[in-house]
């Protein structure tokens, strides 16, 4: 019995493209895994946009967002994960 080793959190268990993106971005997840918030925040911490999902694919029209960077926030079974998101 080894105490000192972790178990491996799988950490990519959702994708986002097209990153950087235009007008829409695309937020996939295994098909048995649908997230119960996704939130986009800007750098001063907006909330622009918050949906929640309905299905393990879901597309996000970011056409009237400006451009820069902003950051996504994924809540699924009690846990948030978060990525950057660049729009054009």
């Amino acid at each position: 019995q080894n105490l000192g080793q972790l178990e491996s959190v799988k950490s990519d268990v959702f994708s986002v493209y097209p990153n950087p993106a235009k007008d829409k971005v695309t937020i996939e997840f295994e098909e048995d895994d649908i997230p119960e918030l996704i939130t986009l925040f800007d750098l001063q911490g907006r909330e622009p946009k918050s949906v929640i999902p309905q299905s393990y694919k879901t597309e996000l029209d970011i056409s009237e967002l400006s451009k820069g960077i902003y950051l996504l926030e994924i809540k699924s079974a009690g846990l948030s994960q978060t990525r950057l998101l660049q729009k054009l």
